[in-house]
């Protein structure tokens, strides 16, 4: 009889430790599933500026800074929308100079970082096309302001494809002057243009990331999430987005000036110092800010930064 009852209790106690295990399976297996799915809605923000974090910022909420002209009168500009190769369409300005010294300096190609859009960088851009007196196509990605389509890091490698492919096809600029600058998020999407580098004169990148798997481990340690390296390397496999800049610097081979503000409170300087010393090119310089910050280090660099990539501009061979 005790047998019996001894028995029935371990039975009970199995099954509902099976049950349990199954509940967590289902929940664990759940959440998987939905970072997979809602990954992308947690990597880019192109909301990050609204009041409604549902809705993205567009021209007629973006106050104070609709268009180039209406920023700044004296810049020549014009309002482009680029068709990419799965038929996307995305929103661009192209900033240029008065003829006909548009068709003979560089043109920027200008990859923003993450939140909001183009017309939050129109200060920055408008401080390169005065003093470095250069063409700048002001890249909107795909789902972020008045862009078609939703952001992902196939999608935005298709925005910089179709933006050079734009650029090679323009009446008007020097097609053997064309230079790829990104900043943070902007950076990686800078760096993905590796590939197409004999149709670029040279890259700027600005308080960039090595690899999304590598800010994740940032940030995990930043809100008290103990993250074992070896531990969580499978993660990278789970990555829709995971921008792997700093393999694919081992393949570039032309001018590259990297600058990194030393305070940035986002992106560890480190990163920046990794992607510089794995870079493969000859041609590699970095330019330290010192006290820069993560969006604010073109501001805080002031004249010594604009002269540093007005010289990086300068030397620059054509393609």
């Amino acid at each position: 009889m005790i047998f019996e009852i001894l028995w029935g209790f371990l039975s009970f106690v199995g099954n509902m430790i099976l049950w349990v295990g199954k509940i967590t399976c289902c929940g664990i297996g759940s959440l998987l599933t939905l970072l997979w799915l809602f990954q992308d809605q947690l990597v880019y923000l192109p909301a990050a500026h609204t009041p409604d974090k549902r809705k993205r910022q567009v021209t007629h909420n973006n106050p104070r800074l609709q268009t180039p002209t209406k920023f700044n009168p004296a810049i020549h500009y014009e309002d482009a929308w680029i068709r990419c190769s799965d038929d996307v369409y995305i929103h661009s300005w192209l900033l240029l100079q008065p003829t006909p010294l548009r068709s003979k300096v560089p043109t920027l190609i200008y990859f923003h970082g993450n939140a909001g859009n183009i017309g939050f960088r129109l200060l920055n851009a408008s401080d390169f096309y005065t003093q470095l007196q250069c063409n700048i196509l002001m890249v909107e990605y795909r789902g972020y302001g008045n862009s078609e389509g939703g952001p992902s890091e196939a999608g935005l490698k298709l925005d910089a494809e179709a933006s050079l492919d734009f650029l090679l096809k323009h009446k008007e600029i020097n097609k053997n002057k064309i230079v790829i600058f990104g900043r943070s998020l902007g950076g990686a999407v800078a760096l993905s243009m590796v590939g197409l580098q004999d149709k670029i004169s040279g890259f700027i990148v600005e308080n960039t990331f090595t690899c999304i798997y590598d800010m994740v481990v940032v940030i995990a340690e930043r809100i008290g999430i103990p993250f074992s390296m070896d531990l969580g390397r499978p993660l990278k496999w789970f990555l829709r987005s995971p921008w792997e800049s700093v393999r694919g610097i081992q393949e570039l081979d032309k001018p590259i000036l990297f600058v990194s503000g030393t305070r940035d409170e986002l992106i560890p300087p480190t990163q920046m110092t990794e992607l510089f010393e794995k870079c493969s090119s000859e041609k590699k310089e970095i330019f330290r800010v010192q006290g820069g910050d993560h969006n604010g280090t073109w501001q805080k660099g002031g004249e010594q930064y604009i002269l540093k990539v007005g010289e990086f501009l300068n030397r620059l061979p054509d393609v």
